[in-house]
């Protein structure tokens, strides 16, 4: 039975974050601020910059799912994508999912080289010997694949982009029995939501087709993400803490209903501040970068 409760919010205790495999590192600094949120049966829980460590009594029994995340992002762990990323895979973890994490930036994957040999030559493998050797399978048994990336030019990072190409070879495959859902995480510097639109194109394109075995279960996508991050680094919780609170609750969702609800996917993007106070504060960040660059 759900109960309202009130949690504040301590610093990370490093050894369940060891023991949970959260996602590091830590950062010298944490936040400390108290909400109220219906959940069952809540203990704790614990978060710091980039990382939240959650600790219930509730479990999902017998329910296990697969799930696949690529974090596009050269920054990765320190990133602002992490921000959002990080909690929203630790909510499905709590609720019994396994989940995997790989880093564009550690992989070696080489772009597709068009040579369709993987159709032709030699049907469902790839003739380039990289680290998508070793992913293909990891995609073709992952329940839920979530791709995550910061947008830097109108798109997904070129990596990113790299590695998604290359799955090629399990087009080539045909569908199995399996249901994949794919789930897109990303980031940006602007206010408008509207810098998402060519990215949630290109994953509905892909995965937003029910008959082709994919299934597109939504988006967690966080306008002036380095807002967020000024914002926590001045204290100022209140209002960024629903946004991780949401993050958390979409990665229990997907795991418990197979989708985010829409009011999920809108607390993760709601406006914190007016644009024209974003972009002014925006600014006056710039100027002060350029000061110190100058040094």
């Amino acid at each position: 039975m759900d109960i309202e409760s009130k949690m504040q919010i301590k610093k990370v205790n490093r050894a369940y974050l060891d023991k949970q495999d959260v996602q590091q590192p830590l950062f010298p600094w944490t936040l400390s601020f108290t909400w109220e949120i219906p959940l069952s049966e809540i203990i704790n829980v614990e978060i710091s910059k980039y990382a939240i460590a959650i600790i219930l009594n509730h479990k999902s029994g017998d329910m296990h799912m697969n799930v696949l995340a690529i974090n596009g992002s050269p920054h990765m762990d320190e990133g602002n994508t992490a921000m959002i990323l990080n909690p929203f895979l630790a909510g499905m973890k709590e609720e019994g999912a396994s989940v995997e994490v790989f880093y564009t930036r550690k992989l070696k994957i080489g772009p597709c080289n068009g040579d369709m040999s993987c159709w032709f030559k030699n049907p469902g493998e790839c003739s380039q010997n990289d680290d998508m050797l070793m992913l293909l399978p990891k995609f073709r048994d992952a329940d839920i694949i979530v791709w995550a990336s910061p947008v830097y030019y109108a798109g997904i990072t070129g990596p990113l982009k790299n590695l998604m190409d290359r799955q090629l070879p399990l087009y080539m495959m045909g569908v199995g029995s399996k249901k994949q859902k794919a789930v897109l995480v990303s980031t940006c510097g602007a206010w408008e939501l509207s810098m998402f639109d060519p990215l949630l194109a290109q994953m509905k394109a892909i995965y937003d087709r029910p008959e082709g075995g994919f299934e597109f279960a939504g988006a967690l996508l966080r306008p002036m993400a380095e807002g967020v991050k000024e914002m926590l680094k001045a204290g100022e919780t209140r209002l960024v803490e629903g946004v991780f609170l949401a993050a958390i609750e979409a990665g229990r969702q997907l795991v418990k209903d197979g989708r985010i609800s829409e009011e999920t996917q809108k607390a993760v993007s709601k406006e914190l501040m007016p644009q024209d106070a974003y972009y002014k504060a925006a600014q006056e960040m710039k100027e002060q970068a350029k000061k110190e660059m100058g040094k």
